[in-house]
């Protein structure tokens, strides 16, 4: 979560569309994490030092039920970066369309892409080729390939994106 937050926090248009975010009403999950969020950024600009998200965490964990989970030793588990990224975006998407006036779609604006999916039976050439297009929010970039590993960013998403 600290590395997403942080990498996040970076993205202006972002986090000044969270910070102006208003007070949710109760049981919007979605919208709580927005508005908590927007509070956790504020705090991060204004504080020096450490800050202590639990507000925001409390929010993730009632909005997301996975990211509360502990282990046997009621530690909490280690959770993957890109499941919160996704998260995250996924959340904070209809509540920040419905915060603003203009419906901007600031995640879609600032993170969607749309890729153009090929695929084609190698072991039937006759077989005609489909396409399909699909919005996503990020790029995958492979750093292991085969177990060569991969330099460059420009390598990396050429691997994820032929396949």
């Amino acid at each position: 979560m600290a590395a997403t937050l942080q990498c996040l926090k970076r993205v202006k248009e972002l986090k000044d569309a969270l910070k102006a975010m208003n007070q949710p009403q109760m049981g919007d999950n979605d919208g709580i994490l927005a508005f908590t969020g927007g509070r956790l950024m504020k705090q991060l600009e204004n504080v020096v030092d450490d800050v202590k998200p639990m507000e925001f965490v409390m929010s993730l964990k009632q909005a997301y039920p996975n990211f509360a989970e502990t282990t046997s030793e009621g530690h909490p588990k280690q959770q993957d970066a890109d499941e919160c990224f996704q998260s995250l975006l996924q959340s904070w998407r209809q509540p920040l369309m419905n915060s603003n006036a203009d419906k901007e779609d600031v995640i879609g604006n600032l993170f969607e892409c749309e890729m153009e999916n090929t695929l084609k039976c190698l072991e039937s050439p006759d077989e005609p080729t489909t396409s399909q297009n699909e919005k996503v929010l990020r790029l995958s970039c492979h750093i292991d390939n085969g177990n060569k590993p991969i330099d460059l960013l420009q390598e990396g998403l050429k691997v994820s994106l032929t396949g």
